[in-house]
């Protein structure tokens, strides 16, 4: 059984339950959605508990999802790893995110390793970024002139590398937003180790956050230019 195969007979808005475990696949992304869905993840076999993650696995071939057009997707309790041009691709959409994990995605010369939103929403709540690599947004890249608007919070960004951003790259103005969360211990080959925004975007920080580099306006809340340990 596949996760394609599962969204592909569900009608628009269906929550679909997906047992743990590691889903690969042949095609140019593992996972694609062109509809309203809400993937439910970490399941055990009898359906009873979710306790765990299930895994998307690009085996370093294929980009892990790819969400495209206007629709609603949710996801939760995923791990999404070893993907090729993002673990995770979002257009246009209205994409939530919770418990989930990103780590060792890479987009080599491209815009977000562990996940690329543009010209949609984006809600990121208690997951973590991690060895995610791009040209631009090792963790986490949002664009879409005056198109878009993001929120993360309790979110975690650490050890992510890319030229520029190696944590975050919010590349157009728009409504971004990082709060209680931890973007720190990141590399930039260029410019911005933790987050680059352009300068339209003078602000990011919706406060409570530890940020290891300095990047947008800092809140009274914020502990900027420290190391979380």
């Amino acid at each position: 059984a596949t996760i394609n195969a599962a969204v592909a007979k569900a009608s628009a808005t269906d929550t679909i339950y997906v047992a743990e475990g590691t889903y690969t696949g042949t095609d140019v992304t593992v996972v694609t959605i062109k509809k309203s869905i809400t993937l439910s993840g970490g399941w055990n076999n009898n359906f009873t508990e979710q306790a765990g993650y299930s895994t998307v696995d690009g085996q370093n071939a294929r980009r892990g999802m790819d969400i495209s057009g206007p629709y609603m997707v949710s996801l939760n309790h995923f791990e999404v790893k070893n993907g090729k041009g993002s673990g995770i691709s979002s257009y246009q959409g209205i994409l939530t995110i919770e418990h989930s994990y990103f780590h060792d995605n890479n987009y080599d010369g491209g815009y977000g390793g562990g996940i690329r939103s543009s010209s949609g929403k984006l809600n990121i709540s208690r997951s973590t970024f991690y060895n995610n690599s791009a040209r631009s947004g090792g963790g986490v890249y949002v664009s879409g002139y005056n198109s878009y608007e993001a929120v993360l919070n309790y979110v975690t960004i650490s050890g992510n590398h890319a030229d520029y951003g190696g944590g975050i790259y919010v590349n157009d103005p728009g409504v971004f937003t990082v709060k209680n969360s931890i973007v720190a211990n990141n590399t930039a080959a260029t410019e911005g180790p933790d987050c680059k925004t352009t300068a339209q975007m003078p602000s990011i920080s919706g406060g409570n956050n530890i940020v290891g580099t300095t990047c947008g306006t800092q809140q009274p809340t914020d502990l900027f230019n420290v190391d979380p340990g």
